[in-house]
C-alpha cells in the first residue's frame, strides 16, 4: 500500500490532462464521444481519490460511520453527470470560439437542473444532521435489541467485533466492513438488519430519473454534431421528475428521522 502513495496523485493528475486534452483535440462535432471520455475520466478520478483516502475502492462512497450512503451515491452520480457534460460543452465551445474565449463557458443550465442539484445537497446535510443526533442521542435501547441486532448481522456474515454502537446508530469500526448492502439497510438498532424501503425507493428513482436525463444529455451533444455551432444549453429538466426526485428525498429524509429503536 506504502509503495502505491505516490501512483494515486500521478494517476489523478494523468485523469486531467487526459480530459483537457481530449476536450481540446477532438472535433467539436464529435461531441458525444468527447462526453463520454470526460464522463469516464471524472468517474475514474472519484474512485482512484476514494481509493488513495481511505485505500478501498469505494471509498467515496464512504462516510465517517464506515458505511457506503444513498446519499452520497446520489449526490455523485449528479455531480459527474452535469459536470462532465458541462466541461465537454465549455471545451468544444472553446475550440469553436473566434471572439471572445469566456462566451464558451456562457452555457444556460435549467433552473430545474439547479433545483435538482440543491436537493441533493440538502438531502446529503440532512441526512448527516438526522445521523448526528442519534448518535449523540442519551436514549439506550434494550439489551435484548442490541443483542438481537447483532445476532441478525452475523447470520449473515458480519463480524462481531466489526461492529459499534453510537448512540442509536450501528456503525463500522473500519472503512474495509463497508458493504454494497449499506445502500439498503437501516442504520439504527432497531433496523440495521432490515431492508429500508425509503432508500430502495430513492435508489429507484434516482437511477431511472439520472439514465433518463443522461440519455437526454447524450441525444443533445448526437444532435449538435450536424453543426459547427457552440453548445450553449443544456437539455430541459421536466418539473415533474424535479418533483418526483423532491418527493422521493423528503420521504427518505423523514423515515430515516423517525424512531426505529425502541428505548429504555
Amino acid at each position: 500500500m506504502k509503495k502505491l502513495e505516490g501512483v494515486w496523485p500521478f494517476l489523478l493528475i494523468l485523469l486531467l490532462v487526459i480530459m483537457v486534452l481530449v476536450g481540446l483535440r477532438i472535433d467539436p462535432v464529435n461531441r458525444l464521444a468527447m462526453w463520454l471520455v470526460i464522463l469516464g475520466c471524472l468517474i475514474g478520478f472519484a474512485v482512484i481519490s476514494g481509493r488513495w483516502v481511505t485505500g478501498f475502492w469505494l471509498g467515496v462512497l464512504i462516510d465517517e460511520r464506515n458505511k457506503i450512503t444513498l446519499s452520497r451515491l446520489q449526490l455523485l452520480l449528479w455531480t459527474i453527470l452535469v459536470l462532465s457534460g458541462f466541461l465537454c460543452a465549455a471545451l468544444s465551445n472553446l475550440q469553436l470560439a473566434t471572439t471572445d474565449p469566456l462566451q464558451a463557458l456562457d452555457i444556460a443550465i435549467p433552473s430545474d437542473l439547479w433545483l435538482l442539484m440543491g436537493i441533493s445537497v440538502t438531502s446529503l446535510v440532512s441526512s448527516q444532521i438526522v445521523k448526528a443526533s442519534k448518535e449523540g442521542s442519551k436514549q439506550v435501547a434494550p439489551a435484548f435489541d442490541r443483542q438481537r441486532t447483532v445476532g441478525l448481522l452475523e447470520d449473515k456474515g458480519t463480524v462481531r467485533s466489526s461492529l459499534a454502537f453510537n448512540g442509536l446508530m450501528v456503525v463500522n469500526n473500519k472503512p474495509d466492513q463497508a458493504n454494497l448492502t449499506d445502500l439498503f439497510t437501516g442504520e439504527e438498532i432497531g433496523n440495521a438488519a432490515q431492508l429500508d424501503i425509503g432508500k430502495l425507493q430513492m435508489f429507484f428513482f434516482t437511477v431511472v430519473i439520472v439514465a433518463a436525463y443522461g440519455a437526454a444529455l447524450a441525444s443533445a451533444f448526437q444532435a449538435a454534431a450536424a453543426s459547427t455551432q457552440p453548445f450553449l444549453e443544456f437539455p430541459e429538466m421536466t418539473s415533474q421528475a424535479v418533483t418526483l426526485l423532491g418527493i422521493s428525498h423528503a420521504g427518505y429524509i423523514a423515515n430515516k428521522a423517525a424512531p426505529h429503536t425502541p428505548t429504555t
